[in-house]
């Protein structure tokens, strides 16, 4: 049986067999990728996080109840009406677009020309598939080998502006269109329009799909092949509907209906008369082989026209269950309706679906196709904490002393990123006040924390701050707003996360506040991730894109290099925030939200942030970490200074019970740190720069090596320079409390979202908190350990000893509070 055959078999098997080409439990994975460890820390086992797991069905998957993020508002609200402060540009919408315009998309800039430059878009990096709108058609391009500039910092797979932007052009005979408007769209596909009154020409798709879908109308469809590139263009095949043309030896197939043929036009143009019907196709090809051809040919006429992803969190196993769908209608009589999609690394490493040996290069590492309609992935989560336990107490005194040096009434700036800072930075002393049975000083803190985010929720109080809802952009807009957060729509998470933050521990310890304000609060989650399809106010998880597997920061993704995200710890912060904010106000829809965006992406930054099994990064990138991934690559950078601690900081701040995550590769973590004492010639805090955030790198080495972060701060804890969301006290908590849990055990999981392991020296520590009011609450982990956690309380356990415990909340509440 040749090749083809072979796969046509294997598709007709898992049609009847396995429904979504899912394996089951038990069979390994045909991805020919190593499993997701740095040989420091394994994922977890399959055989779940508790020892009976296997015998409880995992959870099904529903989709999230509406109510749960529309609860009655008793306090806060936001302004509406005339502003001055808008994104700033242009919305092209086609007219049958209906709902709110999604962004911070790798394609956004279809629908919104930030820069009044681009009506038709700028370059859209879909993977395998790059392209960029045109006034005559869709530019199309694969670009498997990246280059590196020459200063080293950046990776590219670019499509270059103008020149040699695309290999080839599809579009309609004719077709002058003023601008390319949004159509359509689902979870990681869009459909762009075109028209100049007399042709149409639409195009559709998406993240890993390896096909690129047409409609044609009005003239004849059109192939031109970009005129640098024509001398070395060969036509490899032109028979009956299908055409293949090669170019920089990769290979283009394109697909007309069947009857229709294509002719020579103008010089470097092909075209073809469909014939009464409107569709065509193009894919990439990942070979040259004619079995190759013949499985795309099978597939051409499979027309994904809907994609959706779906998660449920099994708390049982300590894992997240996400299911890719992808629909597709046949557009020829008897043809398959099964598309093509190519996994990404942080997809094949954690799939049983059975791939085919088919592989595209792409800034993300290797993609494999798979064939089918659907997928689901199993990712670990290994939980968060509303704090770090403290339980060596020889450090008490000196923390006291620190804790009562915080100027506790500092005024709150107005930007919502730097009042965020504050509200961090409030936050996380609120724990450390706890601990230490300083309740005056907690006291204090709840305070100014409730007060900090009311000036927010509170438009009419005459404050500085607000929020406000733009209808035409179906977005909250803070105001003022920094880093764009208004005229970008950039960064709403980050935002979001340090507000969500505050509100999650205030609601903690004051129920009362927490009923009053949480329904304004759930319009920030709604904002930034709406887990509804159906919002009529915001746009589907606005900013993390479901098959990248992490988040966006550009609203409009009007870049030559596509959308980019800088700061994936503040968006693993916007996550983790979810999750405590749904254990403290009994929300599941929001946890299990959190818990889905947090594991998620906690696999994509290991593998597209940290690349820790060295198979993303190209050879000539000489850095173990990227300071922003772009959607044409990565670079070893930030936005505003190229001084090392900074472009490793980024993406390490705040630190928060939440931060567990960047101890899942502890080894790797400890190169990237060892990297950046050699980039900056020196130890960290050497630079002489002002972000040289001392402390945020020691803070980041305790989850790599405890003893060598306390080391190193021990010999400066008097005379380092404090990074604007830290404190001293905040700092010594953290590396005190690691120094004396070890690092994270990310082996194993465990039976509650607020639960972790730690390990030193052989020597485990079982962390848990039961954030509920119903009473002691039974944690189970992986290694059969159980520890029994009061409400509202943080235990931790050693060697079947507790050694500590800590209220932390309280489950009475107080008098409703008064809105402003």
């Amino acid at each position: 049986m040749n090749r083809s055959a072979m796969l046509a078999a294997l598709v007709s098997l898992l049609a009847t067999a396995c429904t979504g080409n899912v394996m089951d439990d038990g069979e390994t994975n045909d991805a020919g990728l190593p499993p997701l460890d740095d040989g420091a820390t394994p994922t977890m086992p399959r055989d779940g996080a508790t020892p009976d797991a296997p015998t409880t069905p995992p959870p099904d998957f529903v989709d999230p109840d509406p109510a749960d993020l529309e609860p009655g508002v008793t306090c806060g609200s936001y302004a509406t009406g005339p502003t001055d402060v808008v994104p700033v540009g242009t919305q092209y919408r086609a007219p049958e677009l209906e709902g709110p315009l999604p962004t911070h998309r790798a394609w956004s800039s279809v629908g919104w020309d930030f820069r009044n430059a681009f009506p038709h878009s700028n370059n859209l990096y879909m993977h395998p598939i790059s392209a960029r709108a045109e006034r005559d058609g869709l530019g199309v391009r694969h670009l498997p080998t990246p280059s590196t500039t020459p200063d080293g910092r950046f990776y590219e797979h670019i499509l270059p502006i103008p020149a040699q932007l695309d290999a080839l052009r599809i579009g309609v005979q004719g077709l002058d269109a003023p601008d390319t408007r949004l159509a359509d769209h689902s979870d990681w596909t869009f459909t762009a329009r075109w028209s100049d009154g007399t042709r149409e020409l639409r195009a559709t798709l998406g993240s890993g799909l390896p096909f690129a879908y047409f409609r044609v109308r009005g003239g004849a469809a059109r192939v031109s092949i970009n005129a640098a590139f024509r001398a070395g263009a060969r036509i490899v095949l032109r028979e009956g509907p299908r055409l293949v043309i090669e170019i920089e030896g990769v290979r283009y197939a394109i697909f007309a209906p069947s009857g229709a043929t294509w002719r020579d036009g103008a010089e470097g143009e092909l075209l073809a008369d469909l014939g009464g019907r409107d569709h065509l196709s193009l894919a990439v090809l990942p070979d040259h082989s004619d079995d190759t051809l013949a499985l795309y040919t099978e597939h051409a006429y499979a027309f994904v026209d809907d994609t959706r992803v779906r998660w449920a969190y099994d708390e049982a196993r300590g894992e997240v269950r996400v299911r890719y769908e992808a629909h597709a209608t046949a557009v020829e009589p008897g043809a398959s309706d099964v598309p093509l999609m190519a996994l990404m690394p942080h997809h094949a490493r954690h799939t049983d679906a059975r791939v085919a040996d088919l592989f595209y290069a792409s800034p993300r590492g290797r993609l494999q196709v798979l064939e089918g309609n659907a997928f689901e992935t199993r990712v670990p989560f290994r939980g968060v904490l509303p704090a770090l336990p403290l339980a060596d107490r020889a450090h008490d005194a000196r923390l006291r002393t620190l804790l009562r040096e915080v100027d506790l009434d500092a005024a709150y700036p107005a930007p919502s990123y730097a009042t965020g800072k504050l509200l961090g930075k409030y936050a996380e002393l609120l724990v450390v006040a706890e601990q230490l049975g300083e309740t005056a000083i907690r006291d204090r803190l709840l305070a100014r924390l409730r007060q900090g985010l009311e000036q927010w929720l509170s438009p009419n109080d005459g404050g500085p701050s607000r929020l406000r809802y733009l209808d035409a952009w179906a977005t909250i807009v803070p105001e003022p707003a920094d880093f764009g957060a208004a005229t970008e729509l950039n960064d709403h998470h980050f935002h979001w996360g340090y507000l969500l933050h505050a509100a999650a521990l205030v609601a903690l310890h004051d129920p009362a506040w927490a009923e009053a304000w949480a329904g304004s609060l759930l319009w920030l989650v709604r904002d930034a991730t709406s887990p509804l399809r159906d919002d009529p106010m915001f746009p589907f998880l606005r900013t993390f894109d479901p098959w990248e597997g992490h988040s966006w920061a550009s609203g409009h993704a009007g870049f030559a290099h596509g959308n980019n995200q800088e700061s994936s710890s503040e968006s693993m912060h916007y996550s983790s925030s979810l999750i405590l904010f749904g254990e403290a106000t009994g929300n599941r829809t929001l946890r299990d939200l959190g818990v889905y965006l947090y594991a998620v992406e906690a696999t994509s930054i290991a593998e597209y942030w940290l690349d820790v099994h060295d198979d993303v990064f190209p050879d000539s990138f000489d850095h173990p970490v990227v300071g922003i991934v772009w959607g044409a690559g990565g670079s070893y950078s930030t936005w505003w200074t190229a001084e090392p601690e900074a472009i490793h900081g980024i993406n390490l701040l705040p630190f928060h019970g939440g931060s567990l995550y960047l101890g899942h590769h502890a080894a790797h973590l400890g190169r990237t740190l060892d990297h950046l004492v050699e980039m900056n010639g020196g130890p960290e805090g050497t630079g002489g720069g002002p972000d040289d955030w001392v402390d945020v790198i020691w803070l980041a080495r305790a989850y790599a090596d405890p003893d060598d972060a306390w080391a190193r701060y021990s010999a400066r804890a008097d005379s380092y320079p404090v990074e604007a969301g830290q404190t001293r006290a905040h700092t010594l908590h953290t590396l005190a409390t690691l120094r004396d849990l070890g690092r994270v055990d990310a082996t194993i999981g465990a039976s509650a979202a607020t639960a972790a392991v730690f390990d030193r020296g052989g020597t485990r520590t079982h962390v848990a908190y039961h954030a509920g009011c119903e009473g002691t609450r039974t944690v189970t982990f992986g290694d059969g350990t159980s520890v029994e956690v009061p409400a509202r309380t943080l235990i931790a356990q050693r060697g079947g000893s507790t050694v500590a415990t800590i209220s932390l909340g309280t489950c009475t509440a107080g008098p409703p509070p008064t809105c402003p």
